[in-house]
């Protein structure tokens, strides 16, 4: 589309699910991965390679109407995969969750 030139991508780009994943499911650029390797290679930290790919906030995540402590249990996973550089979904180790 007419935005592409805007995202660095070339008209008849492939798109693949990590693009998707990373613009409509964590507002992130497509090519988030290799612009964040980009800046660390550059001596950027983590977080500003993270920074660097952003293009807006993290989109929400809404938990439902589950029990308050499924909707704590869930926030804390969350926060353990970003903090790990993970999908925000990706399961949580099993030693991780035990503690």
């Amino acid at each position: 589309g007419a935005g592409l030139g805007a995202l660095d991508l070339e008209v008849g780009s492939q798109v693949t699910e990590t693009h998707m994943r990373n613009l409509f499911g964590e507002g992130r650029h497509p090519d988030a991965e290799r612009m964040e390797n980009a800046a660390l290679d550059a001596g950027k930290s983590f977080e500003q390679a993270k920074k660097a790919s952003q293009l807006g906030r993290v989109f929400a995540r809404y938990l439902g109407n589950q029990p308050e402590f499924i909707q704590e249990t869930a926030k804390r996973y969350i926060a353990y995969n970003l903090a790990h550089g993970e999908h925000w979904k990706t399961p949580v180790p099993a030693e991780e969750r035990a503690r």
